[in-house]
């Protein structure tokens, strides 16, 4: 019995490493992970002339659309992975990307609270429904950016860039949409509150985290 279990963790650990891809190319150093369920990626890159890669970004998703992405889930491996890049090359981050709103649940429950809660994005919004959308004029990506940072949008990362000496300074945004019906599918939103309420929330398609080193 103990010979089969032996064997069985090899070929645990033998599938687990299949699975890993580790990349190296000029100004960048990436880790990949994939198997019949889900993808991840973290990848660091630098200036070409530098020796420090000072910028790192996270991808996680499911191959089944309908599978829920949470990123309390991701934290582990995004340590696991970070440590290993640190045994390999010198890292002194200023920005972070590990994905928008939309592509994690809980990250994405917290952001649809903090819009609802805010008077200041609810004043504005109806009068952007009601009058400068049909005017042409552009969302307030400024409001929009403003109340992500005052509310700390994307806390649920902090404790572990915390680990590794950092803190979010700035949240910057791009390319900002609002929430759909298929979204309100997928994640059963209607559980939390009113379609119409879901429909105000804007949701930025690109996040970057400025962070810098506290320790």
């Amino acid at each position: 019995m103990k010979k089969y279990f032996t064997l069985f963790l090899f070929n645990l650990f033998f599938v687990v490493l299949l699975s890993q891809e580790f990349i190296r190319k000029y100004g960048d150093f990436t880790i990949k992970y994939n198997d019949e369920k889900s993808f991840k990626l973290l990848n660091f890159s630098k200036h070409p002339d530098s020796l420090t890669y000072n910028y790192m970004k996270f991808d996680s998703y499911f191959h089944n659309y309908k599978d829920i992405n949470n990123l309390a889930d991701q934290i582990s491996f995004i340590k696991e992975y970070w440590k290993i890049a640190e045994d390999s090359i010198l890292i002194n981050l200023t920005g972070i990307m590990i994905g928008y709103p939309l592509v994690y649940k809980d990250l994405l429950l917290k952001h649809i609270k903090i819009f609802i809660d805010n008077e200041e994005w609810q004043k504005y919004y109806l009068e952007y429904k009601t009058t400068l959308r049909n005017e042409y004029v552009q969302l307030n990506y400024k409001l929009v950016k403003n109340i992500m940072n005052q509310n700390n949008s994307y806390n649920l990362i902090s404790p572990l860039i915390s680990e590794f000496g950092y803190k979010i300074t700035d949240i910057t945004i791009e390319k900002i949409g609002f929430i759909t019906k298929r979204d309100i599918e997928k994640y059963n939103l209607l559980e939390y509150c009113s379609e119409e309420k879901l429909f105000t929330i804007p949701v930025p398609f690109i996040v970057y985290l400025k962070v810098k080193k506290i320790k």
